[in-house]
């Protein structure tokens, strides 16, 4: 295990201690699916290495990213980050439940930072965009990535309410 995966692990690990009463404990299935998902995000992108990523994590006959820069094509999704030498993916929480893994994450560093962004709230004046709010959902079989779906919302002015 790298020590930037076993990093990432022992950050998340806090999130998993914050167990309500009477919630379920995680299983070693989701367990081992909590860490190939960190594993993908960890290797892809916080070291830049979709390449080996993929190659590791991934499928190869799952459709990951349709239609976004690189897609399944992990190639073009290294091309697409070296556009971006400041990005940065800080996983705030993660969820499991059998096949599935939940992350929720901050990504700054991203496309149009600085832009304005327009609150879904009347009356909010547009803020600088200071990064992303992304939720990404995995299914995991035989220790991979098969199904992928994210939902990503920009965020202007702080992320601080955010998370």
């Amino acid at each position: 295990m790298s020590i930037r995966l076993a990093l990432l692990l022992a950050a998340a690990a806090p999130l998993a201690a914050d167990t309500p009463p009477g919630a379920e404990t995680p299983t070693r299935k989701e367990a081992a699916n909590k860490a190939v998902a960190l594993g993908y995000i960890d290797m892809v992108w916080v070291q830049h290495r979709p390449v080996e990523g993929f190659s590791r994590y991934v499928d190869a006959k799952s459709i990951h990213y349709p239609g976004k820069p690189g897609g399944s094509n992990p190639e073009g999704l290294a091309r697409f980050l070296k556009g971006f030498p400041n990005f940065r993916y800080n996983v705030k929480r993660v969820f499991t439940d059998g096949d599935y893994v939940i992350v929720h994450s901050l990504l700054t560093g991203v496309p149009g930072t600085g832009e304005l962004v327009k609150s879904p709230q009347p009356g909010v004046e547009p803020r600088p965009k200071v990064g992303d709010e992304v939720v990404d959902i995995y299914r995991i079989r035989n220790g991979k990535i098969v199904e992928h779906w994210d939902t990503i919302e920009a965020i202007g002015g702080t992320a601080e309410g955010v998370f």
